[in-house]
């Protein structure tokens, strides 16, 4: 079955969504409050299953406390680095689980039917990966690029699951401030949509070790350089990102800063926490 578009965003979601038993809550381990923020809103409630993904390049400390935060409300949770199969065997288990659950209650005389799952989330967040590992072959496309899912369509996964996938669920238009920022570092959204010096400055705030502005009297303007443009112009000397003149081309230095960091270049890096309400 395939269709145009997406109908989680739709007014017909709802009754969308009721031919699906379990929903795989993909979320990008290095932001999780912001992949259920900007998501979940599509959503009505239902048992959800969170999948941490990209958990390669988090802290696995923090990745830790998430998966303990979702388990300490009663909500299923796992850590899963997909195109190496890492976590599949805790989560394939609780999924054949929930196929049993399903079908304890099917009505008499019917035969036995696979779990229909929905896997879930923001672009670029690795649902594809998931698909594909379950499913035992390739049969979803991946990569870095977000957007790669342009329909939905139903997956069979031998005699046991039935997964649906669906394209990356986000309005940029929707979304800014702090939240555009976690996005557009991690790669959910399209390069024309955000200001690559602006993310990357924001990133060194939260990721390098950047000491705040000298002090000043307190009416009297700050006229210290800022720390993490700072960090940026030095990146962009040790890598050669330097214009004739030798003055920093700030937009190539910060399009490279935020093409390490998704490539896990600066070591594993989560940059929220649970405890802020989110869940």
């Amino acid at each position: 079955m395939k269709r145009r578009g997406n109908p989680l965003m739709t007014p017909g979601r709802r009754t969308f969504l009721s031919h699906v038993d379990v929903i795989l809550f993909a979320l990008d381990a290095r932001i999780p409050g912001t992949s259920i923020r900007v998501a979940k809103k599509y959503l009505h409630p239902r048992k959800f299953v969170y999948v941490l993904t990209r958990i390669d390049l988090a802290d696995p400390a923090a990745t830790r406390d998430w998966i303990a935060a979702f388990e300490s409300q009663g909500k299923p949770a796992f850590a899963v680095q997909a195109n190496t199969g890492e976590g599949m065997k805790k989560l394939v288990p609780f999924l054949k689980g929930e196929r049993e659950r399903v079908n304890r209650s099917r009505p008499p005389g019917t035969l036995e039917r696979p779990l229909k799952l929905m896997v879930f989330g923001l672009p670029n967040v690795g649902k594809s990966s998931i698909i594909n590992r379950l499913s035992g072959r390739v049969r979803a496309p991946t990569g870095e690029k977000p957007g790669l899912t342009r329909g939905i369509h139903w997956i069979r996964c031998g005699e046991e699951f039935l997964l649906l996938d669906t394209p990356g669920v986000l309005e940029p238009g929707a979304v800014k401030g702090d939240t555009l920022m976690a996005l557009a570092a991690t790669g959910a959204i399209p390069e024309t949509r955000y200001d690559p010096v602006e993310v990357a400055l924001w990133l060194i705030e939260r990721v390098s070790p950047v000491t705040g502005r000298a002090e000043a009297g307190q009416d009297a303007p700050d006229l210290s350089p800022n720390p993490a443009l700072l960090v940026l112009e030095q990146f962009g000397r040790q890598t050669g990102q330097v214009k004739k003149g030798g003055e920093v081309d700030l937009t190539r230095a910060s399009q490279l800063y935020l093409a390490r960091f998704r490539k896990g270049e600066f070591g594993p890096i989560t940059l929220e926490l649970p405890g802020d309400g989110i869940l």
